[in-house]
Formats: C-alpha cells, structure tokens, sequence
C-alpha cells in the first residue's frame, strides 16, 4: 500500500480495522462506513478483493461481507467483486443471496461468463433446469468455452438421471487437455465421479 501512495496512517487504520474482531452491530456500521470512505477514495478494485481474503482469514466474516457488499456497489461491473461477495455468501449459507448477487451481477454485465457459468451451477443445484437451460443458450451462443458448457450440461444430464450420458462426458472432459490448465473444473468434475 505505502508503494501505491497510501499514507502511513491509512495504512496502520487499515490494518487495525481488518485485524479487529467487531461483535458489536453499531460498531461493525461505523467500522463499513470507514472502510466505505477509504475504498471510495483509493478507487483500487483489486486491494478490496485482497483486503476481504484477509478479513476472511482472520474469520471475520462480518467485515468481509459489509466490505464486500460496498464494493459491488462501487464496482458493479467488476465481475471478481461480484464473485467474491457471491462465494461469500454461499459460505455463510445464503444460496439465495449468491443467486441474487450473481443475477443481479448479469444486469451490470450481461455478457459475463465468469458469472453465468456460477450462476447456471447453483441454478441447477436447485433444481431450476429452465433458468439453467437458458444460461447454456445464452453461453453457447456467446461462443464460451466448450468446457464450462459441457460441465453445465454434464450437471443437467445428473439432475435428470441420465447417469451413462453423464458418465461418459465427465470421463472425456478429464481427458481434454484444456480441462488440465483450469484446477478447479477438475476438482468439480472429480466430485462429480
């Protein structure tokens, strides 16, 4: 931060905020508003990712999430920022809220890849295949990569029982060799085994 021009005593308020554990709700809205002021002022789009990873390691998630938050308000078309506060949400348990977050990401960026295909993923967790379909429509004719689409529909072809159809696609995308350079479809694809 200092070799980005940030001021010492931003830097050390910056840090005792994000090494505090806030239990209290009236000191958690004054300590957002802080960091609103200081994030509004920096226009860094990347610290306030790094600075929500951090809060996140130091478990609080009350922070993360109010940081978060304030940056999609900030950044709504900064598709990182959508995802995190998205991923943010499914790890405090609200599928409702990453779907909105996501959905409402698409709005700002409606050509956002990095969004459908999440989106699409959760949809079909929840059982809504026609919204699903639809992304896949909507991913296909954007030309996405042929291996996100083919995940989404391996994860279709499960929700409707199609086990051999899915089976056999799962096992000819761990094969692909564009599949090997992305780590996390292979983890998805080994869970889905």
């Amino acid at each position: 931060l200092r070799q980005l021009g940030f001021p010492i005593t931003k830097i050390k308020k910056l840090k005792d905020f994000l090494n505090e554990i806030i239990d209290d709700d009236c000191l958690l809205e004054v300590k957002r508003k802080e960091a609103w002021i200081f994030l509004n002022n920096s226009s860094l789009n990347r610290l306030i990712l790094l600075l929500a990873e951090i809060m996140q390691r130091n478990k609080n998630i009350p922070a993360a999430h109010a940081l978060l938050r304030d940056a999609v308000t900030l950044y709504p078309k900064d598709l990182k920022i959508v995802r995190g506060l998205s991923w943010l949400e499914l790890i405090r348990g609200n599928m409702a809220a990453s779907i909105a977050v996501l959905e409402d990401g698409l709005k700002a960026v409606p050509d956002g890849f990095d969004l459908m295909v999440p989106l699409a993923d959760l949809l079909v967790h929840q059982g809504d295949t026609a919204r699903t379909t639809e992304l896949l429509r909507r991913l296909e004719a954007r030309k996405s990569p042929a291996t996100q689409v083919k995940y989404l529909k391996v994860r279709l072809a499960m929700r409707d029982q199609q086990w051999a159809h899915a089976a056999q696609t799962i096992e000819s995308l761990r094969t692909d060799p564009e599949v090997m350079r992305l780590p996390g479809l292979v983890i998805q694809l080994n869970l889905l085994l």
